[in-house]
């Protein structure tokens, strides 16, 4: 029988909150332990305020996981996709760093091409769907301002 578990990780923005929970698997059917644990689903509540330090934890914490761990395939992945980001409440100390984390995606040289021109609006760090026509499929829990 499979053996499931949660792995959080609480990350020191300096300023605001951030967490990331991980529905991990850890081992298979037949009981076998995996050498690394298989994410399952992920969810970001928070993302810290904008400043340069906050970020760079956060962004350091996503770089950690993607050692640690490998998909739900097993395979290893460029980037964390969360099934979920929840903001908490519409202080800059709880919604500004997720936003700066999405507008560097957003604008990674990778994504541009030598005439200025984007070449992807999708997010690394949220899911789409790939059978479809490409919608999300990561839900944003917000407040009502």
């Amino acid at each position: 029988m499979a053996t499931y578990g949660v792995d959080s990780f609480h990350i020191n923005v300096f300023l605001g909150d951030s967490a990331i929970h991980l529905r991990v698997q850890l081992t298979s059917k037949n009981g076998t332990r995996y050498a690394k644990r298989r994410i399952l689903n992920a969810v970001l509540i928070d993302g810290g305020h904008n400043r340069k330090l906050g970020l760079e934890r956060l962004q350091l914490t996503l770089e950690t996981i993607k050692t640690k761990y490998v998909n739900a395939a097993g395979n290893p992945f460029t980037f964390l996709q969360f099934d979920s980001v929840v903001i908490t409440h519409w202080d800059q100390d709880h919604y500004q760093g997720l936003l700066s984390l999405l507008d560097a995606n957003y604008n990674d040289p990778a994504k541009i091409d030598n005439s200025g021109n984007v070449l992807s609006h999708k997010c690394d760090y949220f899911k789409y769907d790939q059978t479809g026509n490409g919608a999300p499929q990561t839900t944003l829990y917000v407040p009502y301002w």
